[in-house]
């Protein structure tokens, strides 16, 4: 399977769906391993992912996307998850969904993680982000100069 075909086919099979079922669809991954083939569907809404919505997901994206033979009749795995607490936050999708939100910043000048920045997402564009960090600092940093860009975990 090609995933410049695949993919964006099975984005327009699901992203209506989605939207109906009012989740956000923010990711979509396949992966070829011999003759094993998996697809798994990241989603998204506001108050969490809980496992049942991963069987309600599964429940209403399976038969469309198996009518649409989007496999060409080979065999594959839909997998259907949440985007998970340690993925990249790395486009506009992503930014929105973490206003606010605390997070841990290296910068491509700054890569040694000991040294990385923990703050808030307060504003976005296509170029620029700024952050608030945790001492209260304004950073207003170009998009191009970030390395990672991930959710702060608090053990």
């Amino acid at each position: 399977m090609d995933n410049n075909i695949i993919v964006p086919k099975i984005e327009l099979i699901v992203k209506p769906i989605l939207e109906e079922l009012s989740y956000e669809l923010v990711e979509i991954k396949v992966e070829n391993r011999g003759s094993e083939t998996n697809i798994t569907i990241f989603i998204y809404k506001e108050e969490g992912i809980s496992f049942e919505d991963c069987v309600l997901v599964d429940k209403e994206l399976s038969l469309p996307l198996e009518n649409a033979d989007i496999s060409e009749g080979k065999p594959y795995t839909l997998i259907i998850s949440s985007p998970g607490l340690d993925r990249p936050i790395v486009n506009n999708d992503d930014f929105r969904r973490n206003i606010g939100v605390k997070v841990d910043l290296v910068t491509k000048q700054n890569e040694n993680l000991k040294n990385k920045i923990v703050g808030f997402i307060r504003e976005y564009n296509d170029t620029e982000v700024s952050f608030e960090t945790t001492a209260g600092k304004t950073l207003v940093l170009e998009r191009a100069n970030i390395k990672t860009l991930l959710p702060h975990l608090d053990f």
